[in-house]
């Protein structure tokens, strides 16, 4: 309980997605809290904001990948990847401890994960369903 009071408060902006509120802090992300997996979705709102409009704002251009013969989209500038760069001092009181608990966390401080590249998305602790009687380990895909 005493995590939860000291951790900086959640302002919900939309759906799952949800502004640190401490106001003392260099940075004040958006996180993306979908139960224990936690992501940062733009360390600032108005990256947020950026990201969430940025295919009506023209930030993204489709490219085709002729060795895989599909089509993906690809951000123009770079734009969002510097903001994921790793920078020293980036820091969010007791939510990074959480974030960095899960695969999916990692990239968004601008780490590499420390396992193989491309194995799925898992909680670096073991998780468990009370309710599957074969007690085998959970993994989660990626949103």
């Amino acid at each position: 309980m005493q995590w939860y009071q000291e951790a900086p408060p959640l302002l919900p902006l939309r759906s799952h997605r949800f502004l640190v509120s401490d106001q003392q802090l260099e940075d004040r992300p958006v996180l993306s809290v979908w139960g224990s997996d936690i992501i940062v979705m733009g360390w600032s709102l108005k990256t947020f904001l950026l990201k969430e409009f940025a295919v009506p704002l023209g930030f993204y251009e489709m490219v085709y990948h002729e060795e895989d013969k599909i089509w993906y989209s690809e951000t123009k500038e770079g734009i969002f990847e510097r903001e994921y760069t790793f920078r020293e001092g980036r820091h969010i009181p007791y939510w990074q401890e959480i974030i960095l608990s899960w695969s999916s966390g990692w990239s968004s401080f601008g780490l590499e994960y420390p396992r193989a590249s491309n194995s799925l998305i898992a909680p670096i602790v073991n998780t468990y369903s009370p309710e599957d009687d074969q007690g085998q380990q959970k993994t989660f895909n990626s949103f």
